[in-house]
This record gives structure tokens, C-alpha cells and sequence, in this order.
């Protein structure tokens, strides 16, 4: 159903609005996983790990893409 027809709670955001928040919040995510890979990048034994994860974000990305 939707907003319109009157199934959100009084007061509550609209579906729109809650996945515009949804959208801020993963733009957030992905600043923060920004700032700490660049400020882990320096350390080689960091950037091993670094590498690691990104194989795994990439995998996940894949899966979540089918």
C-alpha cells in the first residue's frame, strides 16, 4: 500500500523521504570506509588487508547485483 492512501503512521516519514535517509546514510558509510582506507593505506601490512577486503566488497557488490 501506499502513502497515500494513508498506511504510514502519523508522523512518520513517507516512503520516499525513509529512502532518501536509506541513501544519505550509505553515502555516509561509503565517506567514512573512504576516510579509514586512506588513512590506513600508508601501512603495508594495512594495505594487504586493504586489498583482501576490497576482493570481498567487490563479491558482495556481484551478488547483490544478480
Amino acid at each position: 500500500m501506499s502513502d497515500e492512501q494513508g498506511t504510514r503512521p502519523p508522523g512518520g516519514p513517507s516512503s520516499n523521504e525513509a529512502w532518501r535517509e536509506v541513501g544519505k546514510q550509505f553515502e555516509v558509510l561509503g565517506h567514512t570506509l573512504a576516510e579509514a582506507v586512506r588513512t590506513s593505506w600508508y601501512s603495508e601490512e594495512n594495505r594487504k588487508r586493504l586489498q583482501e577486503m576490497q576482493g570481498g566488497l567487490e563479491s558482495m557488490t556481484k551478488q547483490v547485483s544478480q
